[in-house]
């Protein structure tokens, strides 16, 4: 998949959407403006505005309040990464020092705050009220998914269904919120932004479990510290599929390396070789097809366009295929 191609599309939108994004997080502090400057020169994809630009083009016009709902789920997404990072203790993000690293965990939080501030702001600046009730309810859901994943991190007892909710509340409940904020500040009706919002749960979970699949892949090709998951304590979809099909023993065997981890890394490679011996990456790239399919099932129903055949591409594209 081609963003550039997407962005392309998206003009003069995504245009308006940068011009919005950098002015909202503007300030007069030089340490404010620095920090600011780090995290921006830094940016990922930016795959949540790009669906909630598309999400609006499939069922309308996007007005001035769409490019809005870009630059809020934008600003929503970066302030939990600074909540997140002082969270897990991350030196790191897409290949450069976190500000909890760089400058002090309480820095990165008060910079989320800031960021989540602006962001609701924002909204409200554009009369977007009507669209506030999306984004507080996801960050509260963030917030539960983040605690509820600690408790079971905790006691290493995390289930698939477990995973699934935690995923769904962490990643999937944003980029679900930005596609139905983004429809309705295009004019799309409640059932439309429903329909709209269940295909971003479904790509949602989807990228999650792709970047879980990454978490065994060397640094250089995802981008993110080798195996950081498991390190944290975190069972993902690939070690949970393993030890499904793993017989009694064996799944004891692992829940000794996982309890070990914390004072003794040698056997790390272990737990890998062992998601590798027992298929977990393979199943959980088939339930990344299968979500990859309930989005595209979903999206049949939404009017045909350009937007939506775009969107087919960012599920093809979060299932690991090449579009």
């Amino acid at each position: 998949m081609e963003i550039s191609k997407i962005t392309t599309f998206l003009e003069p939108e995504w245009t308006r959407y940068q011009q919005l994004f950098f002015s909202a997080i503007e300030s007069p502090y030089t340490l404010l403006t620095q920090i600011n400057s780090h995290i921006t020169s830094n940016r990922g994809k930016q795959i949540r505005p790009l669906l909630a630009l598309l999400s609006a083009k499939i069922f309308g016009v996007p007005a001035q309040l769409s490019t809005v709902v870009a630059a809020v789920v934008e600003m929503v997404h970066t302030a939990t990464l600074l909540h997140d990072d002082v969270a897990d203790q991350s030196d790191t993000r897409r290949g450069a020092q976190t500000v909890q690293k760089l400058y002090s965990p309480l820095t990165s939080v008060l910079l989320g705050d800031f960021w989540l501030a602006r962001a609701f702001q924002l909204l409200m600046d554009h009369q977007g009220e009507s669209l506030l009730h999306y984004f507080a309810r996801i960050i509260r859901e963030m917030s539960e998914g983040e605690l509820y994943q600690m408790e079971k991190a905790k006691h290493f007892n995390t289930t698939i269904p477990d995973y699934y909710q935690i995923i769904t509340k962490k990643t999937a409940t944003l980029m679900a919120a930005g596609m139905a904020a983004g429809a309705r500040s295009a004019g799309a009706n409640d059932s439309q932004c429903a329909l709209i919002e269940q295909t971003g749960l479904c790509l949602g979970v989807a990228f999650q479990i792709r970047d879980d699949i990454l978490d065994y892949s060397p640094q250089m090709e995802s981008g993110k510290p080798f195996c950081q998951d498991i390190l944290e304590g975190k069972m993902t979809l690939p070690l949970l599929c393993a030890l499904e099909q793993a017989p009694p023993q064996v799944r004891k065997g692992v829940e000794g390396w996982m309890n070990a981890l914390e004072t003794n890394r040698e056997v790390l490679p272990n737990i890998v070789d062992f998601v590798n011996e027992y298929h977990g990456i393979d199943c959980a790239q088939n339930a990344i097809e299968q979500k990859e399919e309930e989005a595209k099932a979903l999206l049949l129903q939404c009017p045909e366009s350009p937007a939506r055949q775009y969107l087919f591409d960012v599920a093809a594209y979060l299932s690991g295929r090449r579009s």
